[in-house]
């Protein structure tokens, strides 16, 4: 979908209905799920969805609902055309419409980390696990691309922290831009703001993300990480091809042929969905591109961000909406997407064996037991995902907003102590109001 659809729709409050998948015979009725996807990821999905519809026999009609998922689906609740499953990109939206969520205590979810199942189980359960939802899809949010040739040619090697990468943005710099960053989607400045401040302190982090204490956001680890940001964006005009202002008018996936297509950067921070996106405009140079993780602080282990898509039930639950929950929860779902790339599965049936041949470079064993078990600790959840109220994000919403704002201030001028000063006012002043909307 087009961005101006996209946009659109929205201002309209309405869904994009995409054709529906038909079963081919019989039917047993039409199941109706809403999701945020578009493009390859919204492709891959709807494979998943014809083999359900093959299978099952349902008629499946997809709903792209765009980054305002939470208005969206406040606005279909209680019609008759409501969906009967949503994907949720966002954690926190299943907490607060969780009672307008059916039980999913049925569906066979023994092959999900007991950890993740923790994140999304219903608060008031009074024993065990009450799961809000399945997690579809995860995602490892930590990784940076890169151009291996590039890297060459300034004779860098990978950052080993965050010290380490501002030297080497400055010797790439010599070279070409060393970074290409498509701010004009808020969530790509929260995913790097939430590695650099979980890469410095888990706590704060932690703390941030279960919204009880406003005061935490003008603590000193949300400073530092701001003023790691700007060390390693600014100056604009050396560091971005076209500077801050374009930068701002760039999204996610422009970003990607920033680099791998155009080559007019070196590198980009970007989740392990957008793999499909570097293998289609790295055609004939995949050997030149190289990943590697978000280098932690002073020293100190690499953060990891995970997020994921939940995939709920809306109550009163329909016959086709559990059936299409019973599919997303299975392994066959799962294999289907990860032969595409892009997708990680919780299941720990679904090996690396099930990606396909070039996704198989990335999606190792380690890669998948990284974002599946985090050496035994609990997933750290993208933060921005989490926050509700004011914070919540959103196109021009929240934390992605705040940090919009922070960019373009540091990309016109704006002296650092003073854009981070700006930056935390904004977040914390959202904090304390929370219960409002943006």
């Amino acid at each position: 979908m087009t961005v101006g659809r996209r946009t659109a729709l929205k201002a309209l409050g309405l869904p994009a209905l995409l054709a529906a998948t038909g079963c081919g015979g019989r039917s047993n009725g039409t199941v109706r799920v809403a999701v945020v996807w578009s493009g390859d990821e919204l492709a891959a999905f709807r494979s998943v969805v014809a083999e359900f519809s093959r299978r099952l026999n349902w008629d499946v009609q997809v709903l792209t609902v765009g980054d305002n998922i939470g208005a969206a689906l406040e606005s279909q609740l209680g019609r008759a055309t409501r969906p009967d499953v949503v994907l949720l990109p966002r954690s926190g939206l299943a907490h607060q419409y969780q009672e307008r969520l059916a039980s999913v205590a049925e569906l066979p979810l023994e092959r999900f980390p007991l950890a993740w199942r923790g994140l999304v189980s219903r608060s008031s359960s009074p024993r065990g696990l009450a799961d809000l939802g399945v997690w579809f899809k995860t995602a490892h949010k930590s990784l940076v691309w890169y151009r291996r040739d590039a890297f060459a040619q300034a004779g860098v090697e990978p950052p080993t922290d965050v010290a380490d990468w501002i030297a080497v943005n400055r010797r790439l710099a010599q070279h070409g831009a060393p970074l290409a960053i498509g701010a004009a989607d808020g969530w790509v400045l929260t995913d790097w703001f939430e590695n650099l401040l979980l890469g410095r302190d888990r706590r704060a982090y932690l703390g941030l993300a279960a919204q009880h204490d406003p005061r935490l956001w003008r603590a000193e680890p949300v400073r530092r990480a701001l003023t790691d940001l700007a060390r390693l964006w600014m100056p604009a005009e050396q560091m971005l091809p076209g500077g801050a202002s374009r930068a701002l008018l760039m999204q996610f996936q422009d970003s990607i042929v920033d680099v791998f297509a155009r080559r007019r950067a070196a590198m980009v921070a970007a989740a392990d969905f957008a793999s499909p996106v570097i293998a289609k405009f790295a055609a004939g140079r995949i050997g030149d591109v190289g990943v590697f993780r978000f280098p932690g602080v002073d020293g100190g282990p690499p953060p990891l961000v995970v997020g994921g898509d939940l995939a709920v039930l809306l109550a009163p639950p329909s016959a086709g909406g559990m059936a299409l929950m019973r599919w997303l929860a299975g392994p066959d779902a799962a294999r289907i997407w990860a032969g595409k790339g892009g997708y990680i599965s919780l299941r720990d049936d679904v090996g690396p064996a099930a990606y396909g041949p070039w996704y198989r470079t990335y999606y190792t064993d380690g890669l998948l037991g990284e974002v599946r078990r985090n050496a035994g600790r609990p997933p750290v959840f993208d933060l921005s995902d989490q926050l509700t109220g004011r914070l919540g994000g959103g196109d021009g919403l929240g934390a992605w907003r705040i940090l919009q704002d922070f960019f373009a201030a540091l990309g016109a001028g704006t002296p650092v102590d003073v854009g981070v000063s700006q930056a935390v006012d904004a977040f914390a002043w959202a904090a304390e109001n929370r219960r409002g909307s943006g």
